[in-house]
């Protein structure tokens, strides 16, 4: 749905509510403190994506380090959003536009790297500077929020741009959310409470969260992933209003609209955008992988299965890729178009379930897009019971497989090896309730003779 509209669509309904957003705080500072407008802001933004997304799903399938990242985010989003409501309480609100404008401007001008580049930040310049009424007044005090929050929505640019570029922005972007709305409760709780009485403020700090949040972001998330991977540093460094509200490019583009001025920079960057997408698509149909059923079922799968018995850890085995090596070869089959990815829990004692699980939610935006195999029997521990197709062992299996693959269900459940110790009718049976329980969708089997499979299915009909 997303790709039956261009990127500008995306950037025009993002600046259309990021000018709604102040509307509604109006409403709110008339009886609410900026730190608690700010507060509420993140809450509401959060609870979309909770409800939307899970994102703590999502945020435990993830390194430390990517982690860190998220937390860091949440972090900066509840200081820049509480310092940018302090200043515009004291000062104009084109005053803390223009000293938001600095720091990204330098952000941009320090990335430069073609002309094209140069181009499109000087057509932002010129129309924050035509748009933007910068007026020297209001309390001292204001200004060091907003020169903070200029320096925050920087930093903001810097470690959102790491956090795109791994992927799944919308579940990390929801994490995120989720971090600052309780990094921001000690100082904005108590500002907060007479919104608690009034129903009116609330729907107001609602609105605020989603019309200045929610959809802006998610329309940043589509329409980068829309563009070119040679546009989208463009794209950013026009879109410098880091909120998810992409300000100075909605400014430019605002002015653009109207016609005034020069803004044949404007233009080059929709033609090249235009001629990315026509490159892009050509590429697509280029590497497009063919999809098929699999077997008789109506499941869709590429007909090419990536397996990750190569990807663990070296102490395993020395032809075992780690996580970071592993990364490329995931991604490279992603691009091709291949959904159908198989791991199995005896492969590196677990841990290729885990990089497995990982980098699929970090190359797919939806775990739906993508068909996730593994596989039980094999032994997992030194107990009597950690192995082979006991109703005991499927059973603890596929709950510690879902663990690590940090995912609902698998898409295929197979029996690795015929288990000559457990009667089938005990497996089967056990298969059957991992299916009834919606951990599984469909069953498989590996390496087994010709009548062990047709034992197993006549006793599953």
């Amino acid at each position: 749905m997303a790709r039956r509209f261009p990127p500008h669509a995306y950037f025009l309904i993002s600046a259309f509510f990021h000018y709604l957003g102040p509307a509604f705080a109006v409403l709110l500072f008339a009886r609410v403190a900026p730190l608690g407008v700010a507060w509420l802001r993140n809450v509401t933004a959060a609870l979309v994506f909770a409800i939307w997304r899970r994102p703590w799903r999502f945020f435990g399938a993830l390194s430390r380090s990517e982690q860190s990242v998220v937390v860091a985010l949440g972090v900066i989003i509840a200081a820049m959003n509480g310092c940018f409501y302090e200043a515009i309480a004291r000062l104009p609100l084109g005053t803390v536009a223009g000293i938001e404008f600095l720091g990204p401007v330098a952000l941009a001008a320090a990335g430069l790297r073609t002309r094209r580049q140069l181009v499109a930040l000087l057509a932002a310049i010129v129309g924050v500077v035509a748009l933007v009424s910068v007026r020297i007044v209001g309390e001292p005090r204001g200004y060091v929020f907003a020169f903070a929050n200029s320096a925050l929505f920087t930093l903001y640019l810097v470690v959102g741009h790491r956090l795109a570029r791994r992927g799944n922005g919308v579940d990390r972007l929801g994490a995120a959310l989720l971090v600052a709305a309780v990094a921001g409760l000690p100082f904005g709780i108590g500002e907060a409470a007479p919104a608690f009485a009034a129903p009116l403020l609330l729907g107001a700090a609602a609105g605020v969260g989603i019309s200045s949040s929610v959809i802006p972001y998610l329309c940043d998330q589509l329409a980068m992933a829309l563009l070119p991977r040679d546009l989208r540093a463009d794209a950013r460094h026009l879109a410098c209003g880091g909120r998810g509200d992409w300000r100075a490019l909605a400014e430019a583009g605002s002015d653009a609209c109207r016609g005034g001025g020069d803004w044949s920079g404007h233009c080059r960057l929709d033609a090249a955008v235009e001629r990315g997408k026509r490159s892009s698509i050509a590429r697509e149909k280029e590497d497009r992988v063919n999809y098929v059923r699999l077997g008789s079922s109506g499941l869709k799968v590429s007909r090419i299965c990536l397996g990750m018995m190569s990807y663990g850890s070296r102490a395993d085995r020395p032809w075992m890729l780690p996580e970071e090596l592993a990364e490329p070869i995931v991604r490279r089959a992603v691009e091709a178009g291949v959904i159908f990815f198989d791991t199995a829990d005896m492969y590196s004692m677990g841990l290729s379930e885990e990089i497995a699980g990982r980098l699929l939610a970090k190359l797919f935006p939806r775990r739906e897009e993508y068909v996730l195999a593994t596989k039980v029997y094999f032994p997992m521990g030194s107990g009597a019971n950690d192995r082979g197709l006991s109703r005991k062992h499927v059973l603890a299996s596929i709950d510690a497989s879902l663990k690590r693959l940090a995912t609902d269900y698998v898409d295929l459940y197979q029996v690795h090896r015929w288990d000559p110790e457990t009667p089938i009718e005990e497996t089967v049976e056990a298969l059957h309730e991992v299916v009834k329980a919606g951990k599984a969708r469909y069953l498989g089997a590996t390496s087994m003779y010709a009548w062990q499979y047709a034992k197993a299915q006549s006793l599953a009909q």
